[in-house]
Protein backbone atom coordinates (compact mmCIF):
# COMPACT_ATOMS: atom_id res chain seq x y z
CA UNK A 1 0.00 0.00 0.00
CA UNK A 2 1.67 3.36 -0.98
CA UNK A 3 1.19 5.95 1.56
CA UNK A 4 0.30 9.60 -0.11
CA UNK A 5 0.88 12.51 1.80
CA UNK A 6 -0.53 16.06 0.57
CA UNK A 7 2.07 18.80 0.95
CA UNK A 8 1.51 22.54 1.12
CA UNK A 9 4.67 24.90 0.11
CA UNK A 10 4.72 28.39 1.62
CA UNK A 11 3.39 31.10 -0.63
CA UNK A 12 5.80 32.63 -2.26
CA UNK A 13 5.89 36.27 -3.35
CA UNK A 14 3.04 37.33 -5.77
CA UNK A 15 0.85 34.16 -4.52
CA UNK A 16 -2.07 35.15 -3.53
CA UNK A 17 -2.45 35.19 0.82
CA UNK A 18 -4.25 32.40 2.54
CA UNK A 19 -7.15 33.01 4.25
CA UNK A 20 -7.27 32.76 7.76
CA UNK A 21 -8.77 34.29 11.27
CA UNK A 22 -6.58 35.23 14.32
CA UNK A 23 -6.42 36.39 17.71
CA UNK A 24 -3.98 39.20 17.37
CA UNK A 25 -2.96 42.64 19.52
CA UNK A 26 -5.77 44.66 17.71
CA UNK A 27 -8.16 42.27 18.32
CA UNK A 28 -10.00 39.30 16.31
CA UNK A 29 -9.15 39.42 12.37
CA UNK A 30 -10.41 37.29 9.34
CA UNK A 31 -8.00 37.87 6.65
CA UNK A 32 -8.31 38.95 3.89
CA UNK A 33 -12.02 39.45 4.71
CA UNK A 34 -11.77 42.66 6.87
CA UNK A 35 -9.44 44.32 4.50
CA UNK A 36 -11.87 44.40 1.54
CA UNK A 37 -11.01 47.31 -0.65
CA UNK A 38 -7.68 48.00 1.11
CA UNK A 39 -4.43 47.83 0.02
CA UNK A 40 -2.76 45.31 2.23
CA UNK A 41 1.04 44.65 3.89
CA UNK A 42 1.12 41.14 5.23
CA UNK A 43 4.47 40.78 6.89
CA UNK A 44 5.23 36.76 8.19
CA UNK A 45 7.32 36.92 10.54
CA UNK A 46 9.57 33.93 11.06
CA UNK A 47 10.80 34.00 14.34
CA UNK A 48 11.70 36.23 17.51
CA UNK A 49 14.69 37.71 17.62
CA UNK A 50 15.39 37.61 13.52
CA UNK A 51 16.93 41.66 13.54
CA UNK A 52 16.23 41.93 10.02
CA UNK A 53 13.02 41.75 9.82
CA UNK A 54 12.17 43.37 13.23
CA UNK A 55 14.06 46.54 11.84
CA UNK A 56 11.94 46.25 8.97
CA UNK A 57 8.62 46.29 10.94
CA UNK A 58 10.10 49.33 13.37
CA UNK A 59 10.39 51.16 9.83
CA UNK A 60 6.90 50.57 8.09
CA UNK A 61 5.14 50.83 11.84
CA UNK A 62 6.84 54.73 12.04
CA UNK A 63 5.34 55.02 8.28
CA UNK A 64 1.73 54.14 9.48
CA UNK A 65 -0.04 57.17 8.38
CA UNK A 66 1.34 57.46 5.30
CA UNK A 67 0.44 53.90 4.36
CA UNK A 68 -3.19 54.87 6.04
CA UNK A 69 -3.47 58.08 3.83
CA UNK A 70 -3.30 55.68 1.17
CA UNK A 71 -5.72 53.30 2.23
CA UNK A 72 -3.01 50.51 2.71
CA UNK A 73 -3.11 48.57 6.24
CA UNK A 74 -0.25 47.07 7.62
CA UNK A 75 -0.55 43.43 9.24
CA UNK A 76 2.15 41.47 10.85
CA UNK A 77 1.79 37.80 11.50
CA UNK A 78 3.85 36.18 13.89
CA UNK A 79 2.71 32.70 15.23
CA UNK A 80 5.64 32.11 17.81
CA UNK A 81 5.31 35.08 20.14
CA UNK A 82 1.85 33.64 21.42
CA UNK A 83 3.10 29.82 21.03
CA UNK A 84 5.89 31.40 23.86
CA UNK A 85 3.21 32.85 25.81
CA UNK A 86 0.80 30.51 25.57
CA UNK A 87 3.66 27.60 26.98
CA UNK A 88 4.67 29.94 29.48
CA UNK A 89 1.19 30.04 31.13
CA UNK A 90 1.11 26.30 30.47
CA UNK A 91 4.12 25.96 32.35
CA UNK A 92 3.07 28.52 34.91
CA UNK A 93 -0.23 26.54 35.72
CA UNK A 94 1.20 23.55 36.14
CA UNK A 95 3.69 24.88 38.25
CA UNK A 96 1.63 26.57 40.27
CA UNK A 97 -0.71 23.56 40.24
CA UNK A 98 -3.60 25.64 38.83
CA UNK A 99 -7.30 24.01 38.02
CA UNK A 100 -9.68 25.80 35.54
Amino acid sequence: MESQQEFTSMPRIGDKAPEFEAVTTQGNINFPADYKGDWVILFSHPADFTPVCTSEFMTFATMEDKFANANCKLVVYQLTVYIVILLGYVLLKRKLSIKE
